[in-house]
């Protein structure tokens, strides 16, 4: 009996399958620093198992979940890296892009979202959604060209995702920052047409009432006010800051 006890013990302290599990266990409680310190601990004892390359997506998304961008960051580009063929891969991109973000590092972000277009062609949901944060960012930048282009790619090739409707908004909103009202208007009617329920069709209509007031053109903003009542009453938006304004 001590002999099979000291054997069990042996194997379950030294096989990958232990550390890892453990971790995967903890990380479920949400003990973000336990688990990461048995990732580690199996990845290092055990750096030719055959799980190492699951674990290294499952550290990076532990380091990220625990506040520590830049380590979640530079883990889950080796996991790309070395298996980007593992069905993370793409998520783990985005998550690397959203971790350089949060750090400020803006530059370094739109390279890796870009990444997702180049090497998951086939996630349309992710690739939408990086090209909004690249589109949203070049906006902050100023660089209203290439903000226009990365939104116009959503509404173009992923009409259907979530974000295509916030893109085209966007076309609008830099349509409207370069004084084209007539080319804004008709940016955020196409927003109107093409989401009618959304959230941001109820922004859209909100949008072309402010230009045609600031134009003088007061019946017409008045008629937008009431579409824009309309649809933020048929999205339920009706407590939202835009009925409020």
């Amino acid at each position: 009996l001590a002999l099979l006890t000291l054997v069990t013990w042996a194997y379950c302290a030294f096989t990958p399958v232990d550390e890892f599990w453990r971790a995967r266990a903890l990380m479920k409680v949400s003990q973000y620093d336990q688990a990461a310190h048995w990732y580690e601990t199996g990845l290092a004892r055990h750096p030719d198992s055959a799980m190492d390359r699951t674990a290294r997506y499952e550290l990076g998304e532990c380091y990220f979940k625990a506040g520590k961008p830049e380590q979640a960051a530079t883990m889950l580009r080796k996991a790309v890296e070395g298996d980007p063929g593992n069905s993370r891969a793409a998520a783990a991109q985005m998550t690397v892009g959203r971790c350089l973000m949060s750090l400020g590092k803006d530059d370094a972000a739109r390279r890796e979202f870009a990444k997702i277009r180049e090497q998951f062609p086939a996630q349309k949901d992710l690739c939408s959604e990086a090209e909004y944060l690249v589109a949203g960012m070049c906006l902050e930048k100023g660089d209203l060209a290439a903000a226009a282009r990365h939104a116009r790619w959503v509404v173009s090739e992923c009409p259907t995702s979530k974000w295509a409707p916030r893109c085209q908004l966007m076309v609008g909103d830099i349509l409207s920052q370069k004084e084209a009202w007539d080319r804004a208007i008709e940016a955020y009617e196409k927003v109107v047409t093409d989401y009618p329920d959304s959230k941001e069709a109820a922004d859209a209509q909100f949008r072309i009432a402010k230009i045609h007031y600031n134009q003088k053109e007061y019946k017409e903003s008045l008629s937008a006010l009431k579409d824009a009542l309309s649809v933020a009453k048929a999205a339920r938006l009706l407590n939202s800051k835009m009925v409020t304004d």
